[in-house]
């Protein structure tokens, strides 16, 4: 019986992400063949974007670095509105479940349930979720109870996880680092 807190699960929050809002924003599903680029200077990778947005089978082709040649094929579905109109998803090629979050992972874009991934957020309390000044507060009482029980700093040469765990938690809390024994 292990325990959850430390599961091997990917967090989402840290890798990339195609949304359909944001293409909707960028102009890419107004209709017909559009084409264009995704970039994320953070992590060094360039996508390229080829869309077919038609009534019937609307398609979108994603072809990773230099090369056009198609690596992933993402099928778009709709689904009628309540008062009219329509929503489009896209389709996992995994699940074949509507979502319009898809993450990549190994080069390939996939949903969450697919890659098995998790939040952050999920492992904080509410309070810790809603205000971000809470997340300061908890990890500062966190460092106190921790400097408390901390009896040394290293044991035969090397950090102790106490003390590491420390240091994580004073880099979660910026101002508090200079302090730091």
């Amino acid at each position: 019986m292990g325990r959850q807190k430390y599961s091997k699960r990917i967090f989402a929050d840290g890798l990339l992400k195609i949304e359909i809002w944001w293409l909707k924003r960028q102009g890419y599903l107004q209709g017909g063949w559009r084409s264009g680029d995704i970039n994320w200077p953070s992590k060094g990778i360039n996508v390229k974007l080829l869309m077919d947005i038609n009534q019937y089978s609307p398609r979108l082709w994603i072809a990773f670095g230099q090369h056009m040649a198609t690596d992933q094929e993402i099928r778009l579905t709709y689904s009628d509105c309540n008062f009219g109109g329509r929503r489009l998803f896209f389709t996992c090629s995994s699940c074949y479940r509507r979502v319009t979050v898809l993450y990549q992972l190994n080069y390939l874009f996939s949903c969450r349930f697919c890659l098995d991934l998790r939040y952050k957020s999920r492992n904080l309390s509410r309070k810790l979720r809603i205000d971000p000044s809470f997340v300061a507060l908890g990890n500062m009482i966190k460092i106190q109870k921790l400097q408390a029980d901390l009896k040394r700093y290293t044991y035969a040469g090397f950090a102790t996880k106490k003390f590491k765990r420390l240091a994580r938690l004073y880099d979660q809390v910026p101002f508090l680092r200079p302090y730091m024994v």
